[in-house]
Formats: structure tokens, C-alpha cells, sequence
């Protein structure tokens, strides 16, 4: 029998009716069978799941192309990474950041926190509650958010509430290479210093709070060697009522951090009853930096008791 390889595949008809593409289907098709070989499947496709690699020899171990070089974000769409079998999660020389869920648990106070920074009506009415209470707190917003509502994000600057990177526009971090995610910090910082007239606070938080060895790496390449996460969650993205957020953000103790959102209605209608409800139990509010002992903007400074 002829090799597979030495078939004469240009003695076959030009195309006519099925057209190229199906030609060079059953060409294939034919190629495999001579070659006692299955068919390929999925051609087109487009790429399969990745799979491991069964070795080149009895006793190899298989080889699996990570996911973090498949990049799929539907509702943000971002160049893909190489597709290699090895994925960079940062430089040896490159300090991990510091991963913090709270402060200290030795004084009563709380930081809120807003992400995202959507909802134009909905981010002023936070930003006068909070300037109305005397409240400090830390906005986390976009890249994105801050390069579509430059004005906002100016007041909110020139109140002196601090301001740190939340990536540019919420696609998750963990899973991509150091490289991917270095770029995303530095997006966001590019919008950052575009559009506002102060620097931001040194720390990041990843959206959805997902992270791994490369954010960790990243974040400290980008400056930002802290990462804030948060141990109290109000799930007030959820769509949850104002009655509900309330409960969940006051669910904190000394040196909690409270994860907000600025686009819901719920949040604002909350923010009033959170702020009591703490006051009541004796609690003052901090920004993350004051938290956690980091340089940055303070909106109101703590009154100092009289001698």
C-alpha cells in the first residue's frame, strides 16, 4: 500500500459544488482512513478544551496547556495570551503583595469601601451622605468608570477620599499570565492619572476578590504591594433590599472591612442606618489607609480630645 503521505492529493477534481473548505475536509478524511487513523473531529470549530498530551513514550508525564492561555471573558473581550505551555507568574526578584481581609482587631473601627464606580446619580448621592456624616471611607472604581465620568471621580479626589486600582474594566485576574495582569493594573492607572488630579492609594483589589501567585506579583510590579480584599460582603450587587444590605454591613467587628457597590439605589437608601448603626456601637470610620497604616488621603481627620 501506498504511504499515506505519498497519496497524489493534487490528482483530485478542482471544486466545484461543496466548495474548498469541503474538499479539504474529505481529503483529510481520506488521508486518515488509508492511515488506519480516525477522522479528525471539531475542525471547524475552532480550538478544543486543552487536554493533556499522553507523552511521547511510556512513563512520560502528560503535559497540560494551563487555562490561563485560553483567555475567554465574553462580556470583555481581551487579547489573548501566548499560547505556550509554560506561563510567566512573575519575576523571582518581585515580592508577593500582601493579601489583608482586615486590619487590626485591637480598636473599634471599620472601613467601607465602594468598587466599581458606576451609577453616576447613585455615586453622588453616596459621596454627599458621606461628606454630610463626616464618614471616611475608599472608593475602588474602574479604570473605566473614572475615564467615562471624569468629573465625579475629580470631586470625589478633591474631598480627599482615597482612590485604588480595581483593574480597568472587572475582568478576573486570577487565570492570566503576570504579563496579562500587569497590563490590566497599568491600564487602569493610566485612566487613573488621566483623569484625576492626585495620585491613588497603593493597593488593589481584584474583582470578585479572585487573586493568585501572578496577581500577586503583578500588584507589586504595578506599585500596589497590598491587596485588600474584605471580611464582610453586604452582597449588595445581588439586588438585594436596602433592609438586607444594612443587616449584612453591620455584621462587622474591630478592623473590619466593608465591601460595598456605588450602582445600587439599595446602597444609598442603606448607607444612612450603616453609618448609625455603627456610630451606636462606638465605632469610627477609617479609610484603608488608616487601616492598615498606609500613606494616602484622609477626608476627615480624627478630632482630637481637649487637654
Amino acid at each position: 500500500m501506498t504511504p499515506a503521505t505519498l497519496l497524489p492529493l493534487r490528482r483530485l477534481p478542482k471544486p466545484t459544488v461543496i466548495g474548498r473548505v469541503g474538499v479539504g475536509l474529505l481529503v483529510l478524511s481520506g488521508v486518515f482512513s488509508l492511515a488506519g487513523l480516525p477522522a479528525p473531529t471539531g475542525v471547524a470549530h475552532g480550538a478544543p478544551e486543552p487536554t493533556a498530551n499522553p507523552g511521547s513514550a511510556a512513563g512520560d508525564t502528560p503535559q497540560v496547556v494551563p487555562v490561563a492561555h485560553i483567555v475567554s471573558e465574553p462580556s470583555t473581550p481581551r487579547r489573548a495570551v501566548a499560547r505556550t505551555t509554560t506561563c510567566e507568574h512573575g519575576p523571582g526578584w518581585v515580592t508577593p503583595a500582601k493579601v489583608v481581609y482586615h486590619g487590626p482587631r485591637d480598636e473599634k473601627v471599620v472601613a467601607l469601601t465602594f468598587d466599581d464606580g458606576w451609577g453616576h446619580r447613585t455615586l453622588r448621592r453616596i459621596l454627599r451622605i458621606l461628606r454630610q456624616m463626616h464618614v471616611n471611607a475608599t472608593f475602588f472604581p474602574l479604570g473605566q468608570a473614572v475615564r467615562l465620568d471624569p468629573g465625579t471621580w475629580r470631586t470625589i479626589a478633591a474631598a480627599g477620599f482615597p482612590i485604588a486600582n480595581h483593574t480597568f474594566d472587572h475582568g478576573t485576574l486570577a487565570g492570566q499570565c503576570f504579563a496579562e495582569q500587569r497590563l490590566d493594573l497599568a491600564r487602569a492607572q493610566r485612566a487613573y492619572a488621566n483623569a484625576l488630579d492626585v495620585a491613588t492609594l497603593p493597593v488593589m483589589r481584584p474583582p470578585g476578590g479572585l487573586f493568585d501567585d501572578a496577581t500577586r506579583a503583578a500588584a507589586t510590579s504595578a506599585g500596589e504591594p497590598t491587596i485588600v480584599l474584605w471580611d464582610v460582603d453586604t452582597s449588595d450587587w445581588t439586588g438585594i433590599g436596602f433592609r438586607r444590605i444594612r443587616a449584612n454591613a453591620l455584621a462587622g467587628t474591630k478592623g473590619s472591612i466593608v465591601v460595598l457597590h456605588t450602582s445600587s439605589m439599595s446602597t444609598v437608601r442603606a448607607l444612612p442606618g450603616i453609618i448609625r448603626g455603627y456610630r451606636k456601637r462606638g465605632f469610627e470610620f477609617v479609610t484603608i489607609g488608616q487601616l492598615l497604616g498606609i500613606a494616602g488621603p484622609i477626608p476627615f481627620l480624627p478630632v482630637e480630645p481637649e487637654a
